[in-house]
């Protein structure tokens, strides 16, 4: 079974959904992500089920 987001994703928390995240990295079920557009933001870790994809079709990938 395969991740559902891939890194460079733009992804939502659930608990935090106007924060926008990008997928840095995946291991098993465990998504490390940044804060978009902040530098000095740690990185955050998540499991799947706290995360949503977006629904705005500009944000599936961010380069």
């Amino acid at each position: 079974m395969g991740n559902r987001f891939k890194s460079g994703d733009v992804v939502y928390s659930k608990n935090a959904p106007r924060v926008k995240l990008i997928v840095r990295r995946c291991i098993d079920d465990v998504y490390y992500c940044k804060v978009h557009a902040s530098a000095y933001s740690p990185e955050k870790t998540y499991y799947e089920r706290e995360l949503m994809e977006s629904t705005n079709p500009a944000d599936k990938r961010a380069d």
